[in-house]
């Protein structure tokens, strides 16, 4: 799925069988639906839940995934984002949108609202570059010199409050290596408790256990915990040698975008974050939404 995806937007891109332009139009479109869809999502589960035939029980906080794939709520803000990004990079001579400005409004409200923590916090990250990217070079480099100077007095003054303080004490409690590991063999351990157990307790796994070790496909159940991921699965299976091959394969894959130095950069930070979170491989909408709206970057401006 990933390389046909790959490889069906290269050939467009050198076919143009469908413009750029036709394909950033068509996906802003559907990014400007899934609004009211999650909204009527949200305020319509207890209604909405009853017609669920599928073999997955879905939780109020795995509802809200719009007209994406079931409990999708991270390859739908990937899209949101990158529709919001394409916009930024792409939208010349308002080709794609004549109301950039209220678009992103209303797409960045979409995020919010929506159950994508991860895609929340990178929206805020990606509005503070630009931010960064507008003042001149002199104030950048003292902004950030006054930052790494007031971070120890203001983490101080943090922790004097009580709700940060109840939540440090909360991620020292749960975020330890025997917390981690029981939690591990109950199966019921989150990401992070997967990574500090592979780190702390389990011994290093040079080529993994391999294919589907991590998931019984022949009984359809996890070996260990539940929460998985595009990197947790890979050393899972692969061990050390395939994570660094898959992250290997994502920088380039990132690479062959035509895009400044500075973005690829931050595109390949925000797909880690994603493949640290879900299995972007094997997520259609993700991969389609990748391989589409970035490797026309500059066919978009030509046009």
């Amino acid at each position: 799925m990933p390389i046909g995806s790959y490889l069906f937007f290269k050939i467009n891109q050198k076919e143009s069988y469908i413009s750029s332009r036709t394909i950033s139009k068509i996906y802003l479109f559907i990014a400007c639906l899934q609004l009211p869809v999650i909204l009527i999502q949200n305020f319509g589960y207890d209604f909405l839940i009853r017609f669920n035939n599928s073999s997955q029980a879905i939780a109020s906080f795995d509802f809200m995934f719009g007209t994406f794939f079931l409990k999708a709520d991270h390859a739908l803000g990937f899209f949101l984002l990158l529709n919001i990004f394409n916009i930024f990079e792409n939208n010349i001579n308002n080709n794609i949108t004549k109301r950039p400005k209220l678009i992103v409004f209303y797409l960045s409200l979409t995020i919010f609202i929506a159950e994508s923590n991860v895609t929340k916090l990178l929206l805020i990250l990606f509005f503070g570059y630009l931010i960064y990217k507008s003042f001149p070079k002199k104030i950048k480099i003292f902004g950030v010199l006054i930052v790494i100077i007031l971070m120890p007095f203001v983490y101080s003054q943090a922790k004097k409050i009580k709700a940060f303080e109840s939540e440090i004490y909360f991620f020292h409690q749960e975020y330890n290596s025997k917390k981690s590991f029981l939690n591990y063999k109950r199966g019921i351990a989150k990401r992070p408790q997967v990574v500090i157990t592979y780190a702390t307790t389990l011994p290093l796994r040079i080529v993994g256990k391999g294919p589907y070790s991590y998931f019984n496909i022949l009984k359809r159940e996890f070996t260990a915990t539940k929460h998985f991921s595009q990197l947790i699965w890979a050393y899972a299976d692969l061990g050390i040698i395939g994570l660094i091959l898959l992250i290997l394969l994502l920088y380039l894959l990132v690479n062959s975008f035509n895009l400044d130095k500075g973005v690829k950069i931050i595109l390949f930070g925000v797909i880690l974050v994603y493949a640290f979170m879900t299995t972007i491989f094997s997520d259609l909408a993700i991969m389609i939404t990748l391989t589409s709206l970035l490797q026309n970057n500059n066919k978009i401006k030509q046009e």
